[in-house]
């Protein structure tokens, strides 16, 4: 079975909000790690599949990068985090998360509404 990769057209709110590294405000944690915290919104693809394809490799990845991001910021458990998670995607609402500077890749797309 071939796979195809579908690229999406980003719509100008899409590209101006996306995530800039420049405009966060970067902090260290304890051990030194600089990590920054955003009101943002969980990105529609980012979904926990059960699926092995390259297409849903991403989409898990991006649903556990987000999770764990809010998992940080809320200081909650993972369950408590996938619920958020969930709801707030469904219901396209921001929500808070923080993210560290050496996992980047999977943010870089990811909406924010606001710096914190």
């Amino acid at each position: 079975m071939k796979e195809e990769l579908v690229i999406e057209q980003l719509s100008i709110f899409e590209t101006l909000n996306s995530f800039d590294e420049s405009r966060a405000k970067w902090k260290r944690d304890a051990g030194g790690k600089e990590y920054c915290e955003v009101l943002a919104y969980v990105p529609e693809q980012a979904i926990k599949t059960g699926k092995r394809s390259k297409i849903e490799d991403y989409q898990y990845e991006l649903w556990e990068f987000h999770c764990h991001a809010i998992w940080i910021f809320a200081k909650c458990s993972w369950e408590e985090a996938v619920v958020l998670l969930n709801e707030h995607r469904v219901n396209e609402k921001p929500i808070g998360m923080k993210f560290y500077k050496g996992n980047m890749a999977l943010f870089l797309a990811t909406q924010i509404e606001k710096y914190l």
